[in-house]
């Protein structure tokens, strides 16, 4: 079995189906919206249990069509400096509270999909700022 994110920056799904191409009788499975090393931390379950159903088998992936369902990565393009520099959605509410509605809601989103790929690793953060993970 050959498992690449179609994310992957080390490894890239078209490499990946290469290389399944040279293995006899492999099965070669794209997982969207993941990076490299899909099935470890994989909190969806799904890469990890087609590994685990594939090694009990002796090869039999059963059904991949799971790896299409993870989540799209999203990540903000950038962080204003200010409130006033956040721009505000009309569903959303208008002025600060919904400025501040808006910046709250991306520094979560940016947080989680960092915190999924990245998590154990030391990583820079909003600003430059670091974080470390404690022993």
């Amino acid at each position: 079995m050959v498992l690449v994110g179609d994310l992957d920056s080390i490894t890239s799904p078209e490499g990946a189906e290469k290389a399944a191409s040279f293995l006899p009788n492999s099965t070669f499975v794209e997982v969207a919206n993941v990076a490299h090393v899909t099935a470890l931390v994989d909190y969806s379950r799904c890469a990890s249990d087609l590994v685990v159903r594939f090694v009990r088998t002796g090869g039999d992936a059963g059904d991949v069509s799971c790896a299409t369902g993870y989540n799209e990565i999203r990540v903000v393009e950038h962080f204003p400096a200010t409130l006033d520099a956040v721009e505000a959605l009309p569903d959303v509410g208008t002025g600060a509270r919904g400025q501040a509605v808006i910046a709250a809601a991306n520094t979560m989103a940016d947080m989680m999909s960092r915190w999924y790929s990245m998590y154990g690793e030391d990583v820079v953060g909003l600003r430059g700022e670091r974080s470390t993970q404690p022993d």
